[in-house]
């Protein structure tokens, strides 16, 4: 069965444009594909809304604009894929032969419905897609290729976004399952930092919600001081740490030298 639950086309005399929505997870996404352009957008379910608060004349104006802008591009060639950088000019150095950045980070969930609700709803990311499940019954690929107990099933798999991470959530049964949540001092341990504007609105919001915080905003240390250069980790419900971070006005070590770790508020620092 389809996904696609309403398909408008919109034509003139030089370009096409198919407007459909479709179910996505648990709600809906508004894909338009170009027929000039041979490319596709989606936009989420608050853009729809957005779309929906539009009276007739503002409609129109919105149509009439993006036609036009079709009419002005008619003439230009679809976009191209910008080659890949040579490895020799990479800012990251010698290492792993043709690497272009970190793609996602996976963590493993006692219940992903528990921890979409919570990533979605009160950090605010964006659910795209899940797969799954997924077992060896009797082979031993889950060994050979995952290092893992040869009967060990993942449940379900599903991707997350937000601005400039894809988060990974995946749920696995196995006979061996170790399922205490590792220390942030254990080996292994992993924990996502979230960048904020406003450290002390960002805990109250947590409080407020319900959400354990552990103590609450300490400065940051050593060559990451800075004025309003704070951190704090709270917890999951399942009690996996994560973390606040916030360095308005910049790090110290930012004084001695030009280069710089990465910043979501800096598009400089990002690594072409």
């Amino acid at each position: 069965m389809s996904d696609a639950f309403v398909k408008v086309e919109i034509r003139n005399e030089f370009a096409a444009a198919r407007l459909t929505v479709r179910a996505h997870g648990r709600g809906t996404r508004l894909e338009v594909t170009s027929d000039h352009l041979g490319s596709s957008a989606l936009l989420d379910a608050t853009v729809l809304e957005a779309l929906t608060r539009l009276g007739p004349e503002a409609l129109a104006a919105l149509v009439s604009a993006g036609m036009q802008a079709s009419d002005e591009t008619v003439d230009q060639p679809p976009p191209q894929r910008r080659p890949a950088p040579d490895p020799v000019e990479s800012r990251s150095g010698p290492g792993l032969p043709g690497r272009r950045g970190v793609d996602h980070i996976g963590l493993t969930v006692p219940d992903i419905e528990e921890a979409t609700a919570f990533f979605t709803g009160l950090l605010g990311f964006v659910e795209f897609y899940s797969h799954g499940p997924y077992a060896d019954d009797d082979g031993d690929s889950q060994v050979v290729y995952f290092d893992r107990h040869p009967r060990s099933r993942c449940v379900q798999i599903r991707m997350l976004r937000t601005h400039n991470l894809n988060l990974e959530l995946l749920q696995f049964e196995s006979p061996d399952q170790v399922t205490r949540v590792p220390k942030t001092s254990d080996w292994g341990s992993a924990h996502v930092a979230v960048y904020v504007d406003d450290m002390a609105r960002a805990v109250a919001f947590l409080r407020d919600e319900g959400v354990q915080v552990l103590g609450g905003p300490l400065p940051l240390p050593g060559p990451e001081v800075g004025e309003r250069a704070e951190f704090c980790f709270f917890l999951t419900p399942w009690g996996q740490p994560l973390e606040l971070i916030s360095y308005p006005e910049g790090k110290a070590y930012e004084r001695d030298t030009s280069d710089r770790l990465y910043s979501p508020v800096d598009p400089d620092t990002v690594w072409s």
